[in-house]
């Protein structure tokens, strides 16, 4: 489970940056806490999600991508249980939109 929360943290830390352009537009965030508030620029619903909340939607990303339900911005197969998987804006977004929606709605 510490290695998850590794793989998340260095995702999450990344991800405020990533956003922009994105559906999902990330408003706050609290590196220490692991505490995230997003935007749903489509809605103009706002969700805030932490690390429990991450962990969860970690899983269910790592199950769309195991049936095949989504691909990484060069069209592969990810694997980001790698040690060495490189992360991208639409990797972080794939896993924000999991923990919010359970499944990859934008993009």
């Amino acid at each position: 489970m510490e290695k998850i929360d590794e793989i998340i943290k260095s995702a999450m830390e990344n991800y405020p940056e990533a956003s922009s352009g994105n559906c999902l537009r990330c408003l706050g965030w609290n590196y220490e806490k692991m505490e995230f508030t997003f935007l749903d620029e489509e809605t103009d619903r706002r969700h805030s999600i932490n690390l429990k909340n991450l962990k969860k939607g970690f899983k269910i990303l790592l199950k769309i991508v195991e049936d095949g339900k989504y691909l990484n911005s060069v069209g592969q197969v990810p694997n980001f249980l790698a040690k060495n998987y490189d992360w991208d804006a639409q990797d972080y977004d794939a896993l924000v939109q999991a923990t919010i929606f359970g499944e990859v709605i934008y993009g």
